[in-house]
């Protein structure tokens, strides 16, 4: 299996296989170099433990252990996002149902949904991309593709645009109103 389906990077990869590979060396020439970054990811991903008496400052785990650790954390990082994408699944299956005994009239009547009226006022606040996901429960990827729908939607060729676009439209206050 690939590390990196578990979130090693390539480097943390290849490190880590050399620790378990050849348990007699020790990566301290560059511990303190360019090897540094890729050793702490290797703590995060808790397969190496700090140990002072070696050089590098970390020993590897028991491979067996360890990934077995990191495995169960990953199913149940999967676990959680697949129930999220389950209670989404049937929050729209309410959403149709009650879109189709209102006679299709569930969106507002600019065809706006409360999320997307939510991603454009928090944007129009000029909160950052990274807090305004956390704020409506998004990656920064998902907030950052629905802010492109969105300037498609408004035929803006930036943020700023669309945020003035919006704001004709009456999607969103303008400033000072």
């Amino acid at each position: 299996m690939p590390l990196r389906d578990l979130g090693f990077s390539a480097a943390a990869e290849a490190v880590y296989r050399a620790l378990l590979d050849h348990p007699g060396t020790d990566p301290a020439p560059l511990a303190d170099g360019p090897l540094a970054p890729v050793l702490a990811e290797l703590l995060e991903l808790g397969v190496v433990r700090p140990d002072p008496e070696r050089p590098s400052g970390v020993a590897p785990l028991n491979p067996a252990l360890a990934l077995a650790e990191l495995i169960e954390r990953v199913e149940a990082e999967l676990i959680r996002r697949h129930r999220r994408a389950g209670d989404t699944r049937l929050e729209l299956a309410e959403l149709a149902g009650r879109f189709r005994r209102a006679g299709g009239q569930v969106q507002a009547a600019d065809g706006l949904s409360e999320v997307d009226r939510r991603v454009l006022e928090l944007l129009a606040s000029g909160i950052t991309d990274e807090a305004a996901a956390r704020v409506v429960g998004f990656s920064v990827r998902q907030l950052r593709r629905r802010v492109a729908v969105l300037m498609a939607r408004l035929e803006a060729a930036s943020r700023f645009e669309a945020g003035v676009a919006a704001a004709r439209r009456g999607w969103v206050r303008a400033a000072g109103s």
